[in-house]
């Protein structure tokens, strides 16, 4: 099991040094280009929303964010200072009404 972790402040500025730690982590463990771009997309949101939505833009709090191999899967596990959310509140993006809102799909791409 390969793992490794990054601490970041709640700044947009850190999540070039997240992007980096990916690459990082894909180029140590030979992973593909297909699986690194993956990567960066849901590790970039994740850690955007963690920044924003959980911290608040409160560059005190920290973001944990965790990348390991185990048993043939890339696990990444983002974690924040905020007060959490309940996952079954958050509304349908693929409902009608949501369909042309700006926001609101991190969390659903994040978790499918």
């Amino acid at each position: 099991m390969a793992q490794t972790n990054i601490s970041l402040m709640s700044t947009f500025d850190e999540l070039e040094r997240a992007v980096d730690f990916i690459e990082d982590f894909v180029n140590t463990n030979q992973l593909s280009e297909d699986l690194l771009e993956r990567m960066r997309l849901v590790g970039s949101e994740a850690i955007t929303n963690a920044i924003k939505h959980g911290n608040q833009l409160d560059p005190e709090k920290k973001v944990g964010f965790s990348v390991r191999i185990s048993n043939g899967f890339v696990e990444m596990r983002v974690s924040d200072e905020g007060p959490g959310f309940v996952i079954e509140e958050i509304p349908d993006p693929l409902a009608s009404e949501n369909l042309l809102a700006e926001g609101g799909r991190g969390v659903y791409f994040i978790f499918e």
